[in-house]
């Protein structure tokens, strides 16, 4: 049994988005809360009620993040962030 691997370009494709930045490898995990990212973790930048996930992009990949997935609002600054995996803009609805 082979085991799937997420690739930037992966989840670019299923959520209608684009990757900004790219240089390969694969998330450890997973967190919706900047506060909870660990190194390796993919974040996922969620639009709340108090404040807008994506918002904190740039901060979590600079903190070791795997990458980030953001709304275009936010896409261009985590991308300029320390040597993003990757970042894709979400352009999904």
């Amino acid at each position: 049994m082979s085991s799937a691997v997420l690739t930037a370009q992966w989840l670019a494709d299923a959520c209608s988005g684009s990757v900004i930045a790219d240089s390969g490898g694969a998330p450890t995990g997973f967190a919706i809360d900047s506060r909870q990212v660990q190194h390796g973790d993919l974040f996922i930048g969620i639009p709340g009620a108090r404040s807008d996930g994506g918002a904190f992009a740039a901060q979590v990949i600079e903190g070791g993040a795997w990458g980030a997935l953001v709304t275009p609002g936010h896409s261009s600054a985590a991308a300029k962030a320390t040597a993003p995996d990757w970042c894709v803009d979400d352009r999904g609805g």
